[in-house]
C-alpha cells in the first residue's frame, strides 16, 4: 500500500512492456488496445490508469492516438451493449427519468454529449451507459465521445510521459504536472 512501492512495481512492469513492444510492436499495441477496449466496454473501473500507461510505453503522440481511438471505440461498445440490454426496459419503466436527457439529446445533439464529458461529474462508464438507453444515434455518439474525452486523455497520456523522470510520489508534482491536473480539473 505503500505509494513509492506501487510506483516501483509500475515501473518494474513498464520495462518488461517496452522490451515485449521493441521485440512484438504489432501484437503488443494491438493487445494492449484490445484489452483497454474492453475494460472500458465492460464498465471495469481504474480505466484511467490505462491512458498513463499508454503515455509511459508509447511516449505522448503514440499513447495519445492509441488511448484516444481504444477508449472511444470501448465506450462506444458498452454505448451497444447498454443500448441492447437495457434501453428497452429502463425507457419504459423510467420514461420521465429520461425525459430530460432525451430531450437534450434532440436539441443539441453532440454538443449536449460533449458538454457532460467536459464535465468531471459523471465517470464515463455513467455517461456510456446512460447514452445507450437514450435517443442518440451510435455514430454521432462515436465522434462526441472521441472529441469529448481528448481533454482527459491528453492530460493523462502526459502524466504517463512524465512517469519515468519520477524517483518518488513524493516529488511527482511539478509545475507542469500541476497545470495539467489543473486542467483536467
Amino acid at each position: 500500500l505503500d505509494p513509492d512501492n506501487y510506483l516501483q512495481f509500475i515501473r518494474g512492469h513498464r520495462a518488461s512492456a517496452e522490451d515485449y513492444f521493441k521485440n512484438q510492436p504489432l501484437i503488443f499495441m494491438l493487445g494492449f488496445c484490445f484489452v483497454y477496449v474492453l475494460a472500458v466496454a465492460f464498465f471495469l473501473p481504474g480505466t484511467a490508469f490505462f491512458s498513463i500507461a499508454f503515455g509511459s510505453i508509447f511516449g505522448f503522440y503514440g499513447g495519445l492516438v492509441l488511448a484516444s481511438f481504444s477508449s472511444a471505440i470501448g465506450a462506444t461498445l458498452a454505448f451497444c451493449i447498454s443500448r441492447f440490454f437495457f434501453r428497452n426496459w429502463v425507457q419504459q419503466h423510467f420514461q420521465s427519468q429520461f425525459k430530460t436527457i432525451n430531450n437534450g439529446i434532440n436539441e443539441d445533439g453532440a454538443l449536449y454529449l460533449i458538454s457532460i464529458c467536459m464535465t468531471p461529474i459523471f465517470p464515463y462508464a455513467v455517461i456510456n451507459a446512460l447514452m445507450g438507453i437514450s435517443s442518440m444515434r451510435t455514430s454521432t455518439f462515436y465522434l462526441a465521445i472521441q472529441l469529448g474525452m481528448l481533454t482527459e486523455t491528453i492530460v493523462l497520456v502526459s502524466i504517463g510521459t512524465k512517469l519515468s523522470e519520477v524517483e518518488s510520489l513524493s516529488n511527482i508534482f511539478s509545475l507542469e504536472l500541476i497545470g495539467l491536473l489543473i486542467t483536467l480539473g
